[in-house]
């Protein structure tokens, strides 16, 4: 795990924007206000009412986006919440839009978004070490995890689910993937299914469209793993990780929904999803969105769609099994056909993040044969020049006001939203005619901060890129100090991994 976490060091230091954090404080308008509103009511003691919180009241008496990713993070923004109750910050009275974006509780939520990437990191890694070298691991995880955008999640929009949905599948995967001995050993007892109820239940409360995973996956570690399971109570236990998933969708989601009367997301889904199209438009969308040039698949994650071939084609022990977990997917697929549109930000947000967990171990098992069968170095040449195209494309995003960022405009199939109908030929137009400009959208993260910082620090700003003066119009130590701590992050995590045995 020591190099996977200096890989999200890398990552990190090139994704996040200091700037950012010192201008919103990672705050996007939007969907972001809504996860952040239903951690706030819970910290400072509100919940379930949202009269208190900052969020768009057009969305009904509460937000509209799910409560789990507020849920989950709560182990970091309630002992930073503390830091703003003991400095008198005017976020513990109200939340408003003048007192959010440099409190030490938002903080708590950007760490909790960027400590729960490196779990899933962790876990993933952690299941495929029992079936496959080191080597194979790291590689498979830089390339599935690291290179197809979900780094952009953590340092880039860390108040969004993704995050959050990415780790508490891995979660699963990391079940999935145990030896029998140590799977028997952990699941004996009715604490494992609890287990298996929380991560499922606050799963579907952090994505309502992963509804599959808290129906499906109780079964696929039950009744998939081994036989042995089925004669020690499995259905008794599968039961109580359905009713611990059920207490906290019926605690957290629907008394929430019925006691605020108002709340508009659900009717949006329905009218969304329920629309029944021609066999023409499923084709020519599912095509675009193999293959279109915003954010087709093909660009922005290769290794996926061979991970799904690599899944039908190959034969491996508990194939079945496999193909069983990831029915979850179709329900993101059908989203995203019937969505009409990516998703409003980076890739298609709603498939990625639970598509790479679910596909990892078939992934590293086809990287595994290939390179038994041509060698290291081969493999590992064909399949960076592979991970160039969606590398470049995240690393690229939003690295200028016009061409690589976001418009909200009609895209292809008729509905208007965030997006940008040509980011992928854009990337490469400015790789090719505008290379200085093209590092420079690239280098906009810690690279561009260290200038930044060294030009403060001996005083020179005659110096400075003019570029570099408006994001930075002031020095501030609180900055320096949460950009820091971010950066190096990952490595203290794995430090402190390194205490624990999982």
């Amino acid at each position: 795990m020591k190099k996977i976490s200096f890989l999200i060091f890398i990552f990190g230091f090139l994704l996040f924007r200091p700037y950012q954090m010192q201008d919103s404080g990672m705050l996007y308008v939007g969907d972001d206000y809504s996860y952040f509103a239903h951690a706030t009511s819970i910290v400072f003691g509100q919940f379930p009412s949202y009269k208190k919180e900052y969020y768009s009241k057009d969305e009904g008496n509460m937000p509209m986006h799910s409560i789990g990713p507020g849920l989950i993070s709560l182990p970091f923004v309630f002992p930073f919440s503390v830091l703003d109750r003991l400095t008198g910050n005017s976020i513990v009275q109200e939340r408003r839009a003048d007192n959010l974006s440099q409190s030490w509780t938002l903080y708590g939520f950007v760490l909790a978004s960027m400590f729960y990437f490196w779990m899933g990191c962790y876990f993933c890694y952690k299941g495929l070490r029992y079936h496959f070298e080191e080597y194979e691991t790291v590689l498979a995880i830089f390339l599935m995890v690291l290179c197809q955008g979900i780094p952009l999640f953590a340092f880039r929009r860390p108040l969004f689910s993704h995050s959050f949905e990415f780790s508490a599948v891995s979660v699963l995967v990391w079940w999935l993937l145990m030896p029998k001995e140590k799977w028997l050993s952990w699941s004996q007892n009715y604490q494992g299914a609890v287990m298996i109820g929380l991560v499922t239940g606050l799963l579907e409360l952090v994505r309502l469209n992963d509804i599959l995973i808290l129906l499906i996956w109780p079964l696929v570690l039950y009744l998939g793993k081994t036989e042995a399971v089925k004669q020690q109570g499995a259905w008794k236990k599968i039961l109580v990780s359905y009713l611990m998933a059920g207490v906290l969708v019926l605690g957290f989601y629907v008394l929430p929904m019925y006691f605020a009367q108002n709340y508009n997301y659900t009717n949006l889904g329905k009218q969304m999803l329920l629309t029944v199209y021609s066999l023409q438009f499923y084709l020519e969308r599912i095509w675009h969105i193999l293959t279109g040039i915003d954010w087709g698949l093909i660009y922005t994650a290769p290794f996926i769609l061979i991970a799904l071939v690599s899944t039908i084609l190959l034969k491996f022990p508990q194939r079945k099994v496999i193909l069983f977990s990831l029915l979850p997917l179709v329900v993101n697929i059908y989203v995203l056909i019937c969505w009409k549109v990516q998703g409003g930000w980076y890739g298609y947000r709603y498939f990625i993040p639970m598509a790479v967990p679910l596909l990892i171990y078939p992934f590293t098992l086809c990287l595994s044969q290939a390179i038994q069968a041509w060698g290291k170095n081969r493999v590992l040449i064909l399949t960076l020049i592979i991970a160039i195209l969606p590398l470049l494309s995240m690393l690229a995003f939003e690295g200028n006001a016009t061409t690589l960022t976001l418009t909200n405009a009609p895209q292809y199939f008729g509905d208007s939203d965030w997006g940008n109908n040509s980011y992928q030929l854009n990337v490469w137009k400015t790789l090719i005619k505008q290379p200085t400009a093209f590092a420079i959208a690239i280098f906009k993260g810690g690279p561009l901060y260290v200038m930044y910082c060294f030009d403060s620090l001996i005083n020179s700003h005659a110096g400075l890129l003019a570029r570099i003066k408006l994001q930075y119009p002031f020095f501030s130590p609180m900055i320096f100090f949460r950009t820091v701590f971010i950066y190096f992050f990952p490595l203290l995590l794995y430090l402190i991994s390194r205490c624990f045995v999982i």
